[in-house]
């Protein structure tokens, strides 16, 4: 049997997959989300003027407070201004070639049920204040989707909850999707 064949008898599984899993835009079928989403609090500390050891930033992608001294699996950093201005970093303002980004939101945090998809701030920083409402989108996280689709970046919401200049730290409430592909920021087990 020749490759061409052999090609050809592969082409219904490959487009049974391309169906089945589909692509992220356009309309197109996701795989069933598996992942419920949930509302959490958190705490970062800021980059200078706290001991190395403390989480200082957030990773989209895990769902979870990352140490930047232990490499880039992070999507933004936070830090006070030399003003003492509570401030994001975003990964490329850090000099990390990632796509990861935050925006400033004008809703509610329990008001944003999907994520926008552009204008994310990617390399300069956001400052914040508590109150604060702001989307991220995680840099391209390689999972079980990738194999399928690519690999795609989560989507998230935060709400600046308190920030501590004497301390240096800053509390957020947030919810990540997990799923595939999905936007959806309501808690729950998000919809096509």
């Amino acid at each position: 049997m020749s490759r061409i064949s052999l090609s050809i008898r592969r082409l219904p599984l490959a487009i049974g997959f391309a169906i089945g899993f589909g692509a992220c835009s356009g309309g197109v079928q996701l795989p069933n989300p598996t992942f419920i989403n949930f509302v959490d609090t958190l705490e970062l500390y800021s980059l200078r003027g706290t001991p190395v050891p403390t989480v200082s930033a957030f990773d989209i992608v895990r769902g979870f407070a990352a140490r930047i001294e232990l490499g880039d699996e992070f999507d933004f950093a936070f830090d006070f201004s030399d003003g003492d201005t509570a401030i994001l970093i975003p990964g490329q303002a850090l000099g990390i070639p990632i796509e990861s980004g935050v925006q400033p939101m004008d809703q509610a945090f329990d008001d944003i049920l999907i994520a926008p998809i552009s204008d994310y701030i990617e390399d300069s920083i956001m400052s914040v204040d508590v109150g604060a409402v702001f989307a991220g989108r995680s840099r391209l996280a390689p999972d079980f989707c990738s194999a399928f689709l690519g690999a795609l970046p989560r989507y998230a919401k935060f709400e600046v909850l308190a920030i501590d200049r004497v301390e240096g730290k800053i509390t957020l409430k947030y919810l990540v999707n997990f799923n595939c592909g999905y936007r959806s920021l309501e808690p729950g087990l998000p919809e096509q």
